[in-house]
């Protein structure tokens, strides 16, 4: 049987000296760790005495604090709805003449309003203004708040803060609240069931109707439907009066002609009527 063959250890003539080497080894390694042991004790006690400083500071506040001053609304921050963008002009500014025309023909919200006469007046207005560095959604976004007052202001009021971002969504927002769908049916039903009132003349007629169309742009009728709504809702005598103006019965043209010929005849029946 084969004996295994095992490494001798090289004679050692100083074998004393060498154990006490290593062991003052063994023991400066020992103490190393051990200061590294207590420096992160020492930067963990550190960081947890600051956190118990500032919760103390934090709970010394809320201590000094009186009943009255819990109950008190604390400092006002102004907020909006409404966000406008952005401005490339450091010197932009809106004059007061232009924030009091602005606010010379408020929306209240009232049954008896038109959301959508009231847009366009505001975009006809904001039109007319030119400022170097602002953007029109810019423009429009800042002055339409002061445009409004009433159950409308209230409203804008009690949107969450920074809402509304764009022009189109301000609109979609606006027209959501304050024309709401059952006013679109009544519109409508307006319209397809339109009557001219007694004794108005065939321009009156004309008018109101156009207006009712205004009031409700997304009818979605078309124009011959359009055309057939108004004439069918016309006293005997204003159907008379647009017949012989237009040469002949007004049915009997296509609706663009038709259309034409309507916004003449009645023209000339307002002029006639200022005439005499």
């Amino acid at each position: 049987m084969r004996k295994s063959r095992q490494t001798l250890v090289p004679y050692d003539p100083e074998l004393d000296q060498t154990l006490r080497e290593i062991w003052r080894n063994l023991k400066a390694s020992q103490k190393q760790k051990e200061g590294s042991s207590e420096k992160r004790d020492d930067t963990s006690t550190s960081s947890s005495s600051s956190s118990e400083s500032e919760t103390s500071d934090s709970e010394t506040k809320d201590n000094n604090r009186t009943l009255r001053d819990y109950g008190a609304p604390g400092a006002f921050s102004l907020t909006s709805g409404i966000s406008p963008p952005t401005t490339q002009g450091n010197d932009f500014e809106f004059k007061p003449a232009l924030i009091q025309l602005v606010s010379s023909q408020l929306f209240h919200g009232l049954a008896s309003e038109c959301p959508q006469d009231h847009l366009q007046w505001f975009i006809d207005l904001c039109m007319t203004v030119k400022h170097n560095g602002g953007t029109q959604d810019y423009i429009w976004l800042s002055l339409f708040k002061f445009s409004l007052g009433g159950e409308a202001a209230k409203w804008l009021a009690n949107l969450p803060p920074n809402l509304l971002t764009t022009w189109d969504q301000v609109t979609n927002a606006f027209l959501a609240r304050f024309y709401p769908l059952s006013k679109t049916v009544e519109i409508l039903s307006k319209i397809i069931n339109f009557k001219d009132q007694e004794d108005e003349s065939l321009y009156d007629a004309w008018e109101h109707f156009k207006a009712l169309l205004r009031a409700c742009p997304h009818h979605n009728m078309e124009n011959w439907l359009q055309l057939h709504c108004f004439y069918n809702g016309l006293s005997k005598q204003n159907k008379m009066t647009l017949d012989a103006g237009a040469g002949g019965p007004i049915m009997l043209k296509d609706p663009i002609t038709a259309l034409q010929t309507i916004e003449s005849v009645v023209q000339n029946d307002k002029d006639r009527s200022i005439i005499y």
